[in-house]
């Protein structure tokens, strides 16, 4: 049986090798720009450690930069369709899924809910159809808590 965990921000030499020590054969890492990560030694890990990157987590997108697939601004929702983009870019160098979770945005008036789940779902058609394209499959990550002021769009 395959087990993975799920890499937070920190030193990527260390997670690749406590999931080799415990035996992992793939870690799910959240990236804030992909861009900005090395691709050559991020795959001399993956190589070292014999640990592949499953899954990329786009969450680092809408907890840093606050980009809504479903906001009321149309200039985040692009922005937001961008940044996945780029995920999606990134993830083929690993064969690995890119994961939509925190970024699908949050319902903060239930008066305007079908507005949010309109612009999450356009946009969402959006990036399916770029990562078809791409070969790289998307997975809708499930949210389960609530805040205090607005409630998780699933």
């Amino acid at each position: 049986m395959e087990r993975g965990i799920v890499l937070f921000p920190g030193d990527l030499k260390r997670v690749f090798s406590v999931a080799e020590e415990l035996g992992f054969d793939g870690i799910e890492i959240r990236i804030v720009h992909p861009e900005e990560i090395s691709l050559s030694e991020l795959k001399d890990l993956v190589n070292k450690y014999k640990v592949e990157v499953y899954a990329i987590s786009t969450s680092g997108a809408a907890i840093i930069d606050e980009l809504i697939l479903s906001s009321l601004k149309k200039s985040i929702r692009r922005a937001a369709i961008q940044r996945i983009k780029k995920y999606i870019n990134f993830a083929l160098n690993f064969n690995a899924v890119v994961t939509i979770g925190l970024i699908k945005g949050w319902i903060y008036s239930t008066d305007k809910r079908s507005q949010f789940e309109d612009y999450f779902t356009e946009c969402l058609e959006e990036c399916n159809k770029y990562a078809a394209k791409k070969g790289v499959n998307l997975a809708s990550e499930p949210i389960n808590h609530l805040r205090k002021i607005c409630s998780i769009l699933f």
